[in-house]
Protein backbone atom coordinates (compact mmCIF):
# COMPACT_ATOMS: atom_id res chain seq x y z
CA UNK A 1 0.00 0.00 0.00
CA UNK A 2 1.66 3.41 -0.95
CA UNK A 3 0.62 6.36 1.46
CA UNK A 4 2.44 9.66 2.17
CA UNK A 5 5.83 9.21 3.94
CA UNK A 6 6.37 10.52 7.67
CA UNK A 7 9.09 11.47 10.05
CA UNK A 8 8.83 8.18 11.38
CA UNK A 9 9.97 6.50 7.94
CA UNK A 10 13.49 8.33 8.30
CA UNK A 11 15.55 5.10 9.20
CA UNK A 12 13.80 3.12 6.47
CA UNK A 13 13.89 5.17 3.43
CA UNK A 14 17.77 6.14 4.00
CA UNK A 15 18.55 2.28 4.06
CA UNK A 16 16.81 2.05 0.80
CA UNK A 17 17.78 5.33 -0.84
CA UNK A 18 21.59 4.83 0.25
CA UNK A 19 21.82 1.50 -0.53
CA UNK A 20 25.41 1.19 -3.23
CA UNK A 21 22.91 -0.52 -5.71
CA UNK A 22 19.80 2.10 -5.14
CA UNK A 23 21.55 5.13 -5.00
CA UNK A 24 24.01 5.14 -7.92
CA UNK A 25 20.49 5.40 -10.01
CA UNK A 26 19.12 8.56 -7.99
CA UNK A 27 19.82 11.83 -8.08
CA UNK A 28 21.78 12.16 -4.29
CA UNK A 29 25.14 11.79 -3.46
CA UNK A 30 26.46 9.22 -0.65
CA UNK A 31 25.81 11.00 2.56
CA UNK A 32 25.17 10.35 6.16
CA UNK A 33 21.72 10.16 8.25
CA UNK A 34 22.46 13.38 9.43
CA UNK A 35 23.26 14.71 5.94
CA UNK A 36 20.23 13.24 4.97
CA UNK A 37 17.63 14.90 7.46
CA UNK A 38 17.42 17.70 5.69
CA UNK A 39 17.02 15.87 2.63
CA UNK A 40 13.98 13.90 3.87
CA UNK A 41 12.34 16.85 6.05
CA UNK A 42 12.32 18.64 2.97
CA UNK A 43 10.99 15.81 0.39
CA UNK A 44 8.17 14.98 3.70
CA UNK A 45 7.71 18.82 3.25
CA UNK A 46 6.97 18.85 -0.25
CA UNK A 47 3.78 16.59 0.72
CA UNK A 48 4.39 14.23 -2.50
CA UNK A 49 6.73 11.20 -1.00
CA UNK A 50 5.91 8.04 -0.92
CA UNK A 51 6.29 4.98 0.89
CA UNK A 52 5.19 1.33 -0.02
CA UNK A 53 4.28 -0.65 3.02
CA UNK A 54 4.30 -4.45 2.77
CA UNK A 55 4.03 -6.89 5.28
CA UNK A 56 4.32 -4.06 7.90
CA UNK A 57 7.65 -2.40 6.61
CA UNK A 58 8.75 0.21 4.28
CA UNK A 59 9.50 -1.75 0.91
CA UNK A 60 10.19 1.12 -1.58
CA UNK A 61 9.85 4.86 -2.17
CA UNK A 62 8.77 7.18 -4.78
CA UNK A 63 7.93 10.65 -5.53
CA UNK A 64 4.94 12.00 -7.02
CA UNK A 65 4.72 15.67 -7.77
CA UNK A 66 1.71 17.23 -10.27
CA UNK A 67 2.61 20.20 -12.25
CA UNK A 68 1.21 23.84 -11.92
CA UNK A 69 -2.03 25.87 -13.78
CA UNK A 70 -1.40 25.13 -16.93
CA UNK A 71 0.45 21.63 -16.63
CA UNK A 72 -1.75 20.65 -13.97
CA UNK A 73 -3.05 17.64 -15.76
CA UNK A 74 0.78 16.32 -15.73
CA UNK A 75 2.40 14.46 -13.06
CA UNK A 76 6.01 13.61 -12.36
CA UNK A 77 7.37 10.53 -10.83
CA UNK A 78 11.09 10.32 -9.47
CA UNK A 79 12.97 8.54 -6.55
CA UNK A 80 11.10 5.14 -7.70
CA UNK A 81 13.43 2.53 -5.56
CA UNK A 82 12.82 -0.81 -4.18
CA UNK A 83 14.43 -2.03 -0.90
CA UNK A 84 17.42 -4.49 -2.38
CA UNK A 85 16.49 -7.17 0.06
CA UNK A 86 12.98 -7.39 -1.87
CA UNK A 87 14.22 -7.06 -5.13
CA UNK A 88 11.90 -9.01 -7.69
CA UNK A 89 9.27 -9.68 -5.40
CA UNK A 90 6.72 -7.21 -7.28
CA UNK A 91 6.81 -4.63 -5.00
CA UNK A 92 8.10 -2.14 -7.97
CA UNK A 93 4.89 -3.23 -9.86
CA UNK A 94 2.41 -2.94 -7.68
CA UNK A 95 3.98 0.64 -6.27
CA UNK A 96 3.46 1.99 -9.38
CA UNK A 97 0.24 0.39 -10.37
CA UNK A 98 -1.06 2.02 -7.19
CA UNK A 99 0.38 5.21 -8.44
CA UNK A 100 -0.55 5.16 -11.26
CA UNK A 101 -4.07 4.54 -10.48
CA UNK A 102 -4.21 7.27 -7.93
CA UNK A 103 -2.49 9.84 -10.43
CA UNK A 104 -5.76 8.81 -13.13
CA UNK A 105 -8.24 9.44 -10.53
CA UNK A 106 -7.14 12.39 -9.87
CA UNK A 107 -7.47 13.35 -13.10
CA UNK A 108 -4.31 13.69 -14.21
CA UNK A 109 -3.45 12.44 -18.31
CA UNK A 110 0.24 12.39 -18.50
CA UNK A 111 2.91 10.81 -16.51
CA UNK A 112 6.43 12.02 -16.99
CA UNK A 113 9.34 10.51 -15.64
CA UNK A 114 13.10 10.70 -16.32
CA UNK A 115 15.45 7.29 -16.87
CA UNK A 116 19.24 6.99 -17.49
CA UNK A 117 19.92 5.23 -20.92
CA UNK A 118 21.95 3.11 -19.50
CA UNK A 119 19.71 1.60 -17.11
CA UNK A 120 17.57 -1.10 -19.84
CA UNK A 121 15.86 -2.94 -16.50
CA UNK A 122 14.31 -0.03 -15.47
CA UNK A 123 13.58 1.10 -19.42
CA UNK A 124 11.70 -1.95 -19.73
CA UNK A 125 9.72 -1.52 -16.56
CA UNK A 126 8.73 1.35 -17.15
CA UNK A 127 7.42 0.65 -21.15
CA UNK A 128 5.45 -2.65 -19.58
CA UNK A 129 3.47 0.03 -18.24
CA UNK A 130 3.10 1.77 -21.12
CA UNK A 131 5.94 4.46 -21.13
CA UNK A 132 7.14 5.39 -24.23
CA UNK A 133 10.55 7.40 -24.73
CA UNK A 134 9.67 10.85 -25.91
CA UNK A 135 13.02 12.41 -26.13
CA UNK A 136 16.64 12.18 -24.84
CA UNK A 137 18.62 14.58 -22.82
CA UNK A 138 22.32 14.09 -24.38
CA UNK A 139 24.79 14.24 -21.45
CA UNK A 140 22.09 14.75 -19.21
CA UNK A 141 22.49 12.76 -16.36
CA UNK A 142 25.84 12.23 -14.23
CA UNK A 143 25.95 9.17 -13.36
CA UNK A 144 28.14 8.14 -10.51
CA UNK A 145 29.58 5.35 -11.85
CA UNK A 146 29.85 5.85 -15.52
CA UNK A 147 30.05 9.53 -16.17
CA UNK A 148 27.90 11.80 -18.47
CA UNK A 149 25.41 9.79 -20.11
CA UNK A 150 22.12 10.38 -21.61
CA UNK A 151 19.08 10.65 -20.20
CA UNK A 152 15.65 9.77 -21.58
CA UNK A 153 12.29 11.49 -20.96
CA UNK A 154 9.53 8.92 -20.89
CA UNK A 155 5.66 9.76 -20.82
CA UNK A 156 2.50 7.94 -20.61
CA UNK A 157 -0.94 9.08 -21.81
CA UNK A 158 -3.85 8.40 -20.26
CA UNK A 159 -6.84 7.25 -22.53
CA UNK A 160 -9.60 9.25 -22.65
CA UNK A 161 -12.07 6.68 -22.26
Amino acid sequence: MNRLARHTDLDAVFAIVMHESVLRFLNFDAMTKAQFVPVFDALLAAGNFFVHERDGTIAGVFRSARGEIHTRHVAYISLLAVDPSRAGTGIAKQMMTEALERLRADGVKRVELGVESTNARAIAFYRRFGFEIEGTLRKGYQSPHEGLVDDHIMGLLFDER
